[in-house]
């Protein structure tokens, strides 16, 4: 596995420890999973950041190093974002084995006649649909062509190209876009 994340367990909390924290360049989180009680840590800011871009462009999965020491695998289960400059906040990591069904939200990327949908009005009205399926099979992001689509045409969740092994956890009537 090559996403590999360094995390270090943090004894301090409090407003002012985060924001100090931050301004050192870390991010705070906490790591939990089954049977497993919660771990507050911090990571390099940019460590995060390089790890959630490879989970977004391929699978979610991540090794997790605490102190360390091997901790096991994880996904990222949510991300804060501050409200007004959008910087990293706070991250939680979700321990999971790479076979374990797991049910995640999953980003939907658009492709195809960008120019011709801001033309004729393109509305994306789902952003993000929740999958089941192995931990170790989940794709960062589910793309979708929006080549072909006319005006007045609607493209539903049960029309997307899921892989193997994935289902689709919400209504696949949905309709994701309109053109």
């Amino acid at each position: 596995m090559s996403n590999v994340l360094a995390i270090n367990s943090r004894k301090e909390s409090g407003k002012s420890a985060l924001r100090k924290m931050r301004r050192e360049g870390f991010v705070p989180g906490v790591l939990y999973g089954k049977g497993a009680e919660p771990v507050a840590f911090e990571a390099d800011k940019k460590k995060v950041m390089a790890a959630l871009k490879k989970v977004y462009k391929s699978n979610q999965v991540i090794e997790v190093e605490l102190d360390g020491k091997k901790k096991g695998t994880a996904v990222f289960n949510e991300i804060q974002n501050h409200y007004f400059d959008g910087t990293l906040q706070h991250v939680d990591l979700w321990t999971v084995k790479p076979e374990e069904q797991i049910t995640k939200k999953v980003f939907l990327v658009p492709s195809g006649e960008w120019d011709l949908q801001r033309s004729k009005g393109f509305y994306m009205e789902v952003k993000a649909i929740k999958i089941t399926g192995p931990a170790g099979k989940m794709p960062g992001t589910i793309p979708f062509s929006t080549t072909g689509l006319e005006e007045g045409d609607k493209l539903r969740i049960k029309d997307l190209k899921i892989p193997d092994g994935i289902e689709i956890a919400q209504h696949g009537n949905t309709v994701i876009c309109r053109q």
